[in-house]
């Protein structure tokens, strides 16, 4: 049965899980999560790994990801970690992500929060990501950190492969690698899909590689927006490649967007956008042009109104003082009685001042459960929550981003930026929270090409089957087993 209760693991880790089941789906520590919620866990795989894809600590067929192979029904997954290494082996449609395999869009929708993935991520298919492989039904990725390495064949991103309809990706980080064999592969989001989807104060850091369709934060878009985003490395595809958004195939909005990285293509090759197909409008977006980097493009490869919202920006120096991006993160989402946690903002690409002279203002932080945890905050870049009675808050922060002028490399308009954390207060909580170590990250193999396929939105798996995957025969899959033999490992295991 699908897990519908809500799963504290109140900073406790599962060390050494191993599940090697490649002919079944809905793998991971929960199989699968109908409505409920797991929140606070850290999930540590055994070491086996293998550039084969077959020896991965944890393998299965489509839908597998370390924490849950499949959530649907207003499930959400919040405040967790995941270590080691995991991998799909469906050739066709994988659905495979470091924190969740796929967020199903059968019923309410889900939301995937606070989450940072440290584990190698293979597909041998199509839909891969740091986070999660799919999302669909107005499902949510926010305050995300990918910083393991991921592989494909299409579809591919650092946090999420594919999303479907309005199902925003926001506040997110991709510090790895993002490899794929095949086409629709980007630096935050693969392939948007279906209209609407938006990317939003989202940065990429690694590397991105792939075919037609690659960017440093989008692949490949329908409707939708990409919004206050930085990519700050190398991207390199073939046709229809762009420093932030490989091909817009329907209408998109794009503002205040810019690339720091090197951009290499065959075709259609843009600072910004690869292929706009006259069906994008841009605003205050800008590349970095250099005799070394970009030296030969402009900021629209094809299809951008002749660039226009688009700025070269000339000199490292000058790119180094733009700001586009804000983000936050906590450093520990559960804390004890009088312990604290702390809200960091951060902005891309310039890490810029905080005061009414600087790119972000008027920060404010409320607790809604002023009881359970207490926030202050007396300017500078960091807020603090102390954990005052057993509980949860839901912390609210706000800021005015000012992002710069591309043009003039003055601050420009503001918008109001919103992040939100949910905090645990646990009498079992440590007082101060270790720091996580972040593993190496081994090198993959890529896996054969995936040609191009026109798609369409996901039919859920009917009851008792195993969703076209494999043979587990229970859309509970190995997850559920796995959680009965190992609940005794969460309340064995040292906190982190």
């Amino acid at each position: 049965m699908p897990y519908a209760g809500t799963f504290d693991g109140d900073g406790y880790t599962v060390s050494s899980l191993s599940i090697h089941s490649p002919s079944s789906s809905y793998i991971g520590f929960f199989g699968n999560v109908k409505g409920g919620t797991v929140k606070n866990l850290t999930v540590r795989t055994a070491e086996t790994y293998s550039d084969d894809g077959g020896e991965y600590a944890m393998t299965g067929n489509q839908m597998v990801g370390i924490i849950a192979g499949n959530i649907n029904d207003g499930a959400r997954v919040e405040n967790c970690a995941a270590y080691g290494s995991v991998s799909a082996t469906n050739t066709s449609s994988c659905r495979v992500g470091g924190i969740v395999g796929r967020s199903d869009d059968t019923g309410a929708a889900n939301s995937i929060s606070g989450c940072v993935n440290y584990a190698v991520v293979h597909g041998s298919g199509e839909r891969t990501g740091g986070i999660t492989g799919y999302i669909g039904g107005g499902g949510t990725v926010s305050n995300c950190t990918n910083n393991g390495k991921v592989t494909g064949t299409g579809r591919v991103g650092g946090i999420v492969g594919i999303s479907f309809g309005v199902s925003p990706v926001t506040g997110c980080t991709n510090n790895a690698e993002v490899s794929g064999s095949g086409d629709c592969v980007g630096g935050i989001l693969g392939r948007n899909d279906s209209g609407g989807g938006r990317a939003i104060n989202c940065t990429n850091n690694g590397k991105v590689t792939g075919g037609n369709n690659t960017g440093g934060i989008v692949g490949f878009s329908n409707w939708g927006y990409v919004t206050n985003c930085t990519n700050t490395a190398e991207v390199s595809g073939r046709n229809s490649t762009g420093g932030i958004l490989g091909v817009c195939n329907d209408t998109l909005w794009m503002d205040d967007c810019m690339n720091l990285g090197d951009v290499n293509g065959n075709g259609y090759v843009g600072g910004v956008v690869g292929d706009g197909k006259n069906k994008i409008t841009m605003k205050n977006c800008g590349f970095l042009k250099t005799d070394i980097i970009n030296s030969n493009l402009s900021g629209g490869g094809n299809g951008t109104g002749g660039s226009k919202g688009i700025t070269p920006i000339t000199t490292e120096d000058a790119a180094d003082k733009i700001v586009s991006t804000l983000s936050a993160s906590i450093d520990n989402a559960i804390i004890a009685p009088g312990g604290t946690a702390a809200i960091t903002l951060s902005t891309s690409p310039n890490d810029d001042t905080f005061d009414d002279s600087g790119a972000v203002r008027k920060v404010e932080a409320v607790s809604d459960q002023m009881d359970t945890a207490s926030v202050s905050y007396t300017g500078g870049k960091v807020i603090t929550v102390t954990g005052v009675a057993a509980g949860t808050a839901k912390i609210t922060v706000t800021a005015y981003l000012y992002t710069t002028v591309m043009s003039t490399g003055e601050y420009g308009d503001s918008r109001k930026q919103t992040f939100t954390f949910n905090v645990t207060v646990s009498e079992t909580a440590p007082v101060t929270p270790e720091t996580p170590e972040t593993p190496e990250t081994p090198e993959t193999t890529e896996t054969p090409e995936t040609p191009e396929t026109t798609e369409t939105p996901e039919t859920p798996p009917t009851p008792g089957t195993s969703g076209g995957g494999g043979g587990s025969g229970c859309n509970a899959g190995f997850g559920a087993l796995a959680l009965l033999a190992l609940i005794p490992l969460v309340l064995r295991t040292k906190k982190k």
